[in-house]
């Protein structure tokens, strides 16, 4: 089923103007065989897109927590200054293994479009190596703990697989784009 978007004063008149049954949900309106979806803004009024987000924010407090009390643990035992050296040490060195992972997963990726292969690992991969980047600026150990253990060729397939599967028609989108450019 194709999804578009429009503005709900739309869906409500097809709705009127079709004599079909609107079926709702989760900012989609299906109609007939159709589906709309509107604007992500009108979401913001939903309680349940609201609770949702909100309970995301409050997961991703968790690493920072775990990332406070860790400093503090490693502070009273060995000074300040060394903590604060080896949090930001730890990032920075696994920062730079990133970002060459990237770069050969970047060119990768545009080899194999230009092949005419989908990139499906390769999507996978930058995605989880994305998040793994991302956590690793983040200040602290267990944040960098965590983004490196994502480096890792297993996990980063898992986390790749998870964040690509939401994103599969937008990723299919980006290959024909690309495809074209290479061309």
């Amino acid at each position: 089923m194709q999804s578009h978007e429009c503005t709900v004063a739309l869906i409500l008149h097809k709705v009127r103007n079709s004599g079909e049954r609107l079926i709702h949900g989760g900012g989609r309106y299906i109609i007939g065989n159709r589906m709309y979806r509107t604007p992500a803004l009108l979401r913001l009024f939903d309680r349940g897109y609201v609770v949702q987000l909100l309970m995301l924010l409050l997961l991703l407090t968790v690493p920072l927590i775990a990332d406070g009390l860790l400093l503090l643990l490693l502070a009273e035992r060995y000074g300040r200054y060394l903590a604060l050296a080896i949090s930001a040490s730890t990032g920075f060195i696994g920062l730079f293994f990133l970002i060459n992972s990237v770069s050969t997963t970047l060119f990768t990726l545009h080899r194999r479009i230009s092949l005419g292969v989908y990139p499906r690992k390769q999507y996978h991969d930058l995605a989880a190596l994305l998040i793994a980047s991302l956590l690793l600026i983040i200040p602290g150990l267990f944040t960098d703990a965590v983004g490196l253990l994502f480096y890792l060729p297993p996990l980063r397939s898992a986390l790749g697989l998870a964040i690509c599967r939401r994103w599969h028609r937008q990723l299919d989108e980006v290959y024909e784009h690309l495809k074209m450019e290479s061309s």
